[in-house]
């Protein structure tokens, strides 16, 4: 599947909170198909474009909040930075755990759970890149946005870490520690199948794609 990421879609959602009544968001997205990009602020928006891309292709979704949370033994060592949290293009390591990275975490969840029941093309999540995909299947990544990598708004990140994720620019972190995969989570709360499946989703990790 990532081979073809330069052809198939590809969608990134920047996490926050959707359009209220006063006409104020802080959630983005960005969707790429033949060779365009359509972007904006509106969830609904988001789901429709995603579910019309899931009707006759596999999609790549990058999610920008931290997907999987490290697991460890150690107390002093729970809320410490992932490797994919170290410094990085100039930047000080900075820990999920700090500043927006455990409330967008957290807002992920309610969030992807809107957005998964408003999909009824979606055949299944899929975690495992190596599976081979087929029409209706979600491939999901982390997207880390670095500061200094920001655009605009936030669509405009979407936009930025879409392109950076087709071109191969992005970097690519792989952990290894027992980890609690939160997209799995969700899946499971929605019924919607995930490759793997039960406890093996659970503790499955999501490569992060970090600009």
């Amino acid at each position: 599947m990532l081979d073809d990421r330069a052809t198939l879609p590809v969608c990134v959602i920047d996490i926050g909170a959707p359009r209220n009544s006063r006409g104020q968001s802080s959630f983005g997205w960005a969707i790429s198909s033949a060779q365009q990009i359509a972007s904006g602020s509106d969830i609904d928006a988001c789901a429709r474009t995603l579910d019309e891309a899931l009707s006759h292709s596999s999609v790549s979704l990058g999610i920008e909040a931290p997907l999987t949370l490290p697991l460890r033994n150690v107390a002093g060592t729970l809320t410490k930075a992932r490797s994919a949290d170290g410094a990085f293009r100039g930047q000080p390591a900075r820990s999920w755990s700090a500043g927006a990275g455990p409330t967008v975490a957290i807002i992920a969840l309610p969030i992807l759970h809107y957005m998964l029941t408003r999909l009824p093309h979606l055949r299944r999540i899929v975690l495992d890149e190596t599976v081979q995909q087929v029409s209706g299947d979600l491939l999901v990544w982390e997207a880390f946005v670095t500061s200094i990598s920001k655009g605009q708004d936030h669509a405009d990140d979407a936009s930025l870490a879409l392109r950076a994720f087709q071109t191969g620019s992005a970097h690519r972190f792989d952990e290894t520690e027992d980890c609690l995969n939160t997209v799995a989570i969700v899946a499971s709360r929605c019924g919607i199948e995930t490759v793997p499946s039960g406890e093996a989703a659970l503790a499955f990790h999501i490569p992060i794609y970090r600009l």
